[in-house]
């Protein structure tokens, strides 16, 4: 997943972590993360500013729907087992 700098027209960052497709992304309501889920199981939280890694979590199924809660305390995560996954960052 390549993260872009869409005024300058270039890569800022690659964001290299998923092992299989990567089917929702979404930004922090601050816009200082982004969060992308996949058919791999998991859900990863990224840093926009410098496209590290910050946070992992495994879902229990495929995840195929990812966004922030309007606070960005929390990601909501659809999953291929017709769960719903609440993730709360402050913990």
């Amino acid at each position: 997943m390549k993260l872009w700098d869409a005024a300058a027209g270039r890569v800022r960052h690659t964001l290299a972590k998923h092992t299989a497709m990567v089917y929702s992304a979404a930004f922090s309501p601050d816009g200082e993360l982004l969060v992308s889920g996949s058919s791999d199981r998991n859900v990863f939280v990224w840093s926009t500013r410098d496209g590290s890694l910050l946070r992992t979590f495994t879902a229990p199924g495929g995840v195929f729907e990812v966004n922030f809660d309007s606070t960005g305390d929390r990601v909501v995560a659809c999953c291929s087992n017709s769960t719903v996954a609440v993730i709360d960052l402050r913990v």
